[in-house]
């Protein structure tokens, strides 16, 4: 018999090895210090590439000042509750028209958090009939949504920035089609930092009655006209049917929105 707990103390997965070697260097690195250009690692004070505080927000005054200001009128629970039931406010529902108005959308929604936005939104649009279709480099969240959303189904992925890839998964679906077609990608991807071709992918999305989700967690408050993201760098804003951001990296905050 082999108990639930034994592989938490076996050298299995991605990162066991260093796991059961108490690594604190390559996987979870102790950092001290408020975010910014320099923190603490190991004792000693460094110079810091790698955190999310892409613009310097974390340690902005103006944006502690607002923090500080909602902490002591709002406290740190408010508002108690999911926004289907006793969650949702006027404030909300302003933040959401000014997101949408900034990335030039009919509509928005927020989420708590990106990882969940992203995997919300993906199942939220399809159901049993309907085929999610990924660029394989895409992040872990729109691989757990893609797999959320194929109800046990394998869902189909397109070799990376590769349209005639796409192309090719997009005639195979043609083919015994039953619902919609949703193709799912990165803006600028995290692991490689290089952009989604997105001329490309509205074009295949328009040629084949497809609609296309952009993660563009990287790009959004960077790229593009006041940071408005990849689509608006690359002039195809309009046509892309979902746009995704979170607030955990430029905005140096928490939480996301599809547009």
């Amino acid at each position: 018999m082999t108990d639930l707990f034994d592989k938490c103390y076996s050298d299995a997965g991605y990162f066991g090895a260093f796991r059961i070697g108490g690594d604190k260097y390559f996987t979870q690195p102790i950092l001290g210090g408020v975010p910014g250009p320099r923190m603490t690692f190991e004792g000693k004070e460094v110079i810091m590439w790698a955190v999310n505080n892409y613009i310097g927000l974390a340690n902005n005054p103006e944006v502690k000042a607002v923090a500080q200001a909602s902490l002591a009128k709002w406290s740190t629970s408010a508002p108690m509750g999911s926004r289907m039931l006793t969650g949702n406010t006027e404030e909300h529902l302003a933040l959401e028209a000014k997101l949408a108005v900034y990335l030039q959308k009919p509509a928005a929604v927020l989420f708590n958090y990106g990882y969940l936005g992203v995997v919300g939104t993906i199942t939220a649009i399809t159901d049993q009939n309907d085929l999610v279709i990924m660029d394989r480099l895409s992040h872990a969240s729109v691989v757990d949504g893609a797999a959320m959303a194929s109800y046990g189904k394998r869902f189909r992925t397109f070799r990376h920035n590769d349209m005639d890839s796409l192309e090719r998964q997009l005639k195979q679906a043609q083919a015994d089609r039953k619902g919609g077609i949703l193709i799912v990608t990165e803006g600028v991807f995290g692991m490689r930092g290089d952009f989604a071709d997105l001329d490309g992918l509205v074009k295949l999305k328009e040629k084949y009655g497809a609609r296309l989700f952009i993660d563009d967690a990287h790009g959004f408050g960077i790229i593009g006209k006041d940071g408005r993201g990849l689509g608006t760098e690359l002039g195809v804003q309009d046509r892309i049917d979902l746009y995704f951001g979170t607030f955990a990296k430029a905005f140096a905050a928490v939480g996301g929105v599809t547009a």
